[in-house]
């Protein structure tokens, strides 16, 4: 249910914010799951990763997602070193998970960011500068 809403809910506001949906490239990618796309949502779960219902439409081929996952992390992986975002304490940033359903297995894409929520406290630039990462600027 949640995962239709989030769907119709980026189609209704396209072209109101920033991005309602990108193509995901190979750059994301992170592995296979060998199980269906309910084990995997399961196993995220597990995992500490919650259903992000606001999260842009990410589409693979042709294929829209089949799901958006995130987990706001106790640390920063080592990749953050030297970025913007190592100045962000790691409360603030979260791995974002997408799924893609394929025959016989899941695929996973994602990547590590700020999240949108407020942190630590109401920051109303904070939105912007998640749907405008540093990666995506011309500044």
């Amino acid at each position: 249910m949640k995962h239709k809403l989030r769907i119709q809910a980026a189609k209704h506001l396209d072209g109101v914010l920033p991005y309602t949906s990108y193509d995901i490239n190979n750059s994301e990618y992170l592995g296979t799951f060998n199980g269906s796309v309910k084990e995997c949502k399961q196993l995220l779960r597990s995992k500490g990763y919650s259903y992000q219902i606001f999260a842009a439409i990410k589409n693979l081929d042709e294929k829209t997602d089949d799901g958006s996952f995130a987990r706001i992390p106790n640390s920063h992986p080592p990749e953050v070193s030297e970025t913007q975002l190592e100045q962000q304490p790691p409360q603030g940033c979260q791995y974002h998970v997408h799924l893609f359903e394929k025959e016989d297995c899941v695929e996973l894409y994602g990547h590590y960011e700020e999240h949108p929520f407020p942190y630590p406290k109401w920051d109303t630039d904070r939105p912007s500068r998640h749907y405008r990462p540093t990666w995506d600027r011309n500044s």
